[in-house]
């Protein structure tokens, strides 16, 4: 058995900032290629409004256009899933089931006991369209009146 011995050392806010910014493509953007992987970087991107997920991963990625999200959409590389607090995220594909299953048990705890919550599900209409979403009430069946 080995015995490490771990050095202490210091790190300042400035650092931590810096890490944080470089992390998240915020120091440096990435070029439009790395647009999965800048997901991936950033845990998902808040999509519950599409153009919200777009603006955030502008900012993140060199000469990005909309179409490119929507291409990477419709290829199926990133996919909209409810995700963290139960909100629309855009994640890769590939780590779908990470960033569902990762959230599911606490969501599971939440919900635990409340009849008649509202759940999203997602419906998909044809591949080369755009994915639609619509509330409806777990233990009814019925759409929600905001729907």
């Amino acid at each position: 058995m080995s015995t490490r011995q771990h050095m202490p050392f210091s790190v300042t806010w400035n650092q931590v900032v810096a890490f944080r910014l470089a992390r998240h493509h915020l120091s440096e953007r990435a070029p439009t290629k790395a647009l999965i992987s800048v997901v991936h970087d950033m845990a998902g991107a808040q999509a519950q409004l599409l153009s919200a997920a777009q603006i955030s991963l502008w900012s993140r990625v060199r000469d990005l256009q909309i179409a490119h999200v929507e291409e990477a959409l419709s290829e199926r590389t990133l996919v909209k899933a409810a995700c963290m607090r139960r909100t629309l995220f855009l994640v890769p594909a590939e780590h779908l089931a990470i960033f569902v299953r990762g959230t599911a048990r606490r969501a599971e705890k939440r919900s635990a006991g409340r009849v008649g919550r509202a759940y999203l599900i997602a419906s998909w209409t044809r591949p080369s369209t755009r994915r639609s979403a619509r509330w409806t009430s777990h233990s009814r069946g019925q759409r929600s009146p905001n729907a």
